[in-house]
């Protein structure tokens, strides 16, 4: 069923790409549109990478109608800014982790749920279906359209203290996490100190001993040269946030309906495109860790299962209570568990 749906969307985009290049026309002097897309990553990165494909599919597909530029490494501003200016129509696109969005759309908290995901795949089944069109009508409300769930990988654990077999192993360490409430939650009651220290000090940080280690996917373990001042990597897998590229609604709006159709095709495009660059990158990134010599060890799943086990039963209750994902937050999540079986 999985490969059906693939390939039909692989057919459709095809179909769709003949159709739009038979319409485009031949590229003029100045473009219609301006649409320039701004992400904090590096060139480096795979997001940056698949915004760089998006800016190549669209321009041939619209024959120059639309002129797009690729804006990386915070130039136009960090990660929360470019997220507000995308919000208020100042900028066209950006690409942020879906964490980011939270503040305006608390129903796409879901995705940075600690252990709310099995895998890529059951996360990508659950984004590219209904409960991800659910989310994405909440964006629109918040003026995101959503052009493309992009895939970051499982973030786990390294430290320079002990390798991380058994939930009780956690126990004492200080460690920089990203700024998500059930994932803090989970620390918190495994006995970690959770600290948010921005990336760019964490290396002064680990130096100084106000943290012992961070969570993060291969790619930017080895990106941010972690194995430099931690030893151990430890396949926790407590978090899977998908980055998602997001265009101002007002301005996808306004776009005439044949140069919205070409931004949607070459939006999927860019995403399948994406998904398996991070793949193989996070892939890559895993051996030239081990090469480095740091210490990498899966957890069993049994092990595992405690893990999640802390996380069902003594954080998401708490996210219940307080209603973090809106008000239908325990059918939300329960919808999310379901569509995984």
């Amino acid at each position: 069923m999985k490969k059906s749906k693939q390939f039909s969307i692989k057919v459709s985009l095809v179909l769709a790409t003949v159709l739009l290049v038979s319409l485009a026309t031949t590229p003029s002097f100045a473009a219609e549109y301006k649409l320039r897309i701004a992400c904090s990553h590096k060139p480096v990165s795979p997001w940056v990478q698949a915004a760089q494909y998006f800016e190549k599919e669209l321009e041939a597909l619209s024959g120059g109608r639309i002129d797009v530029s690729v804006h990386h490494s915070a130039t136009l501003g960090n990660t929360r800014e470019i997220c507000e200016m995308v919000r208020n129509n100042t900028l066209e696109a950006a690409i942020p982790g879906s964490a980011q969005l939270s503040t305006y759309t608390p129903e796409i908290g879901v995705t940075v749920l600690a252990y709310i995901f099995k895998n890529d795949a059951s996360m990508f089944g659950v984004l590219d279906g209904p409960i991800g069109d659910y989310i994405e009508g909440k964006l629109a409300q918040a003026n995101f359209h959503n052009l493309g769930w992009y895939k970051n990988g499982f973030r786990s654990v390294t430290n320079d203290k002990r390798p991380i077999r058994k939930l009780e192993d956690l126990d004492g360490f200080k460690l920089r996490v990203l700024p998500s409430p059930s994932v803090i939650a989970f620390f918190k009651e495994v006995g970690v100190n959770p600290m948010h220290i921005d990336w760019a000090e964490l290396f002064e940080a680990m130096k100084k001993g106000v943290v012992e280690g961070q969570e993060n996917p291969p790619f930017f373990v080895w990106l941010g040269k972690v194995y430099e001042m931690n030893k151990y990597y430890s396949f926790t897998k407590h978090m899977n946030e998908p980055g998602i590229m997001v265009l101002s609604k007002k301005y996808y709006d306004k776009l005439p309906a044949d140069l919205r159709l070409m931004v949607d095709v070459a939006a999927k495009k860019a995403e399948m495109w994406q998904r398996a660059k991070m793949t193989e990158s996070n892939a890559a990134s895993l051996e030239k860790l081990k090469k480095a010599g740091m210490q990498i060890n899966e957890i069993p799943e049994s092990e595992l299962d405690r893990f999640r086990q802390v996380t069902f039963e003594k954080v998401y209750p708490t996210v219940i209570k307080n209603k973090d994902l809106g008000p239908d937050t325990k059918e939300l999540i329960d919808l999310v568990i379901w569509a995984q079986q």
